[in-house]
């Protein structure tokens, strides 16, 4: 695992150093009797450089053997090709644009008419709704505020919650001099995340508290969520999404203090207390995309690509044994086995290793067979006198290619596998 994130942190991001600048994408776009057509580039040759020292990273950590197939070395370390990624940062890149001040003058440049190669990046992904949202909030950041609790203090309760045919939703509920003065649940009918639901709950219960709530008399105003980011607004930690009820909310907090008030109540302040799930409070009631939807997108995107490549390249044995991709954001759980082992399963997977099959294709004459006398195959250590009662022990009374499925296929049997070759 070590070599997994070795390679993750140092070698693709040296490797692949300032390629969302200067790789076009897959195609480019040319001018041809006065229309402009896609084409392909000749750049693509330029991928085998890169590839390289992607795959010696790959096989510094994988215990393989060097006939292994590329496509195999991708798949057991989590690690898509080269293409999958530049296409990754590409798509990232477009991301980060698209949060840029609108003064910024790659910002203006990125949405020239022209056919750049800035433009086309750009054009990536759909506009965002936070786009246009990205004024600097001077209001001073909170610290760790010491509340003396109040019997008229407002109390928020808000969620995001998601409805049926992937929609997303929010609620409130508020509560002052323990009375509920409001509650509201409503649909958003824009393509958004939980979180940005729980920023939009926030900024209409907000809203709500100005208009109906007695705020002459409450000292502070505390907003109750789950979600630790949302929460963080409130500290002055600003995200990329939903910036425009963000600021509103910031706004509404400065606000506090200037507000209509008793003589004898404090000034007070608006801040956010964590709880775990809501529990123990009543607070659940019976196609812009925003940031958080597009990042989410964005990884869809790239685990889809892994996939089409997948099934375009999966050797045959692992055809047989039924063996997925695997996703490009996690780490196998494979690699955590120790090194020995690890080989163990994975020359059982490809069928590169110490058995009689491999060294026959590859003309070797000197190969040992098994201290059992018997050839050493792809399946041996099933019936291998030593381990073959654990390892039917494991599998249950699943028996043949089924008990193989078991202990090549998933991550569990390849846990199993691990206890009975130790």
């Amino acid at each position: 695992m070590a070599g997994y994130i070795t390679v993750k942190a140092c070698v693709i991001p040296t490797v692949l150093y300032g390629t969302e600048v200067r790789w076009p994408g897959d195609s480019i776009l040319s001018w041809s009797s006065g229309r402009q057509k896609e084409l392909k580039h000749r750049s693509s040759r330029l991928l085998s450089y890169p590839r390289k020292p992607l795959i010696s990273g790959i096989k510094a950590f994988l215990p393989t053997y060097r006939t292994t197939p590329i496509p195999t070395l991708h798949r057991e370390s989590g690690i898509p090709p080269v293409s999958i990624l530049l296409s990754g940062i590409r798509l990232r890149h477009s991301l980060r644009i698209q949060t840029l001040d609108q003064k910024h003058p790659m910002r203006r440049r990125a949405n020239e008419k022209g056919p750049t190669r800035l433009t086309q990046t750009a054009n990536l992904l759909p506009k965002l709704l936070d786009a246009e949202s990205t004024e600097n909030d001077d209001i001073p950041i909170r610290t760790n505020l010491v509340i003396q609790p109040a019997n008229h203090e407002i109390h928020l309760y808000t969620d995001g919650s998601c409805y049926p045919g992937d929609k997303v939703g929010g609620e409130y509920v508020v509560y002052q001099a323990q009375v509920k003065i409001a509650a509201e649940g409503f649909p958003i009918d824009r393509r958004v995340e939980l979180t940005d639901a729980e920023i939009i709950a926030i900024h209409t219960g907000l809203m709500t508290c100005i208009s109906k709530a007695m705020t002459k008399f409450a000292t502070n105003f505390i907003i109750y969520s789950n979600n630790k980011t949302v929460l963080d607004i409130l500290g002055g930690k600003i995200p990329k999404t939903s910036r425009k009820e963000i600021y509103k909310i910031r706004k509404i907090q400065a606000e506090w203090a200037q507000r209509v008030r008793l003589a004898h109540v404090a000034t007070g302040d608006v801040f956010g207390q964590f709880i775990p799930g809501h529990s123990g409070h009543n607070t659940q009631i019976k196609d812009n995309p925003s940031h958080l939807a597009v990042e989410k997108w964005v990884h869809q995107v790239n685990q889809e690509l892994i996939e089409e490549w997948w099934e375009k390249h999966v050797p045959t044995r692992y055809k047989t044994l039924g063996i997925k991709a695997t996703s490009s954001r996690v780490c196998p759980t494979e690699l955590s086995l120790p090194r020995p082992i690890l080989g163990l399963l994975l020359a059982s997977r490809t069928g590169h290793g110490d058995f009689k099959t491999y060294h026959e294709r590859f003309k070797h004459v000197n190969f040992e067979k098994c201290e059992c006398g018997e050839d050493k195959a792809l399946e041996h250590f099933f019936f291998y006198r030593k381990t073959r009662r654990l390892a039917r022990k494991l599998v249950g009374k699943r028996r043949g290619q089924e008990a193989m499925r078991l202990l090549l296929r998933l991550a569990e049997g390849a846990a199993a596998f691990g206890r009975f070759m130790k």
